[in-house]
């Protein structure tokens, strides 16, 4: 019985430290249309749709969140999305199979 209170006790004071989630700005790939979705995470309305390179994939944040990069699977490409403006600014040569790029440039 102990242990059920240990535990229960434990799990409690883990929800009163705990940070609520959110989103504040979602991006989403669309591989059909070639295309990022940028949506508002508070309300959920889209608020630009970015053209990639063909059939994007894989999709890390830059650890600033200043860069989105996108993996296009049909280019051996990653594209980079500037994430104040919304757009691809650049393009990165990955390789086949973009999307298992196993990590991102160092931003410094």
């Amino acid at each position: 019985m102990t242990r059920i209170s240990l535990a229960g006790a434990s799990a409690a004071a883990l929800l009163l430290f705990a940070v609520p989630s959110h989103a504040e700005t979602i991006f989403v790939s669309n591989e059909k249309d070639n295309t990022v979705t940028v949506i508002d995470g508070e309300t959920l309305k889209t608020i630009k749709t970015v053209e990639t390179a063909r059939r994007p994939r894989g999709i890390v944040l830059s650890p600033d969140n200043k860069e989105l990069f996108v993996a296009a699977g049909d280019g051996d490409i990653i594209d980079v999305v500037d994430t104040a403006k919304l757009e691809v600014v650049r393009t990165l040569e990955s390789g086949p199979i973009p999307s298992s790029w196993p990590s991102i440039p160092r931003v410094t």
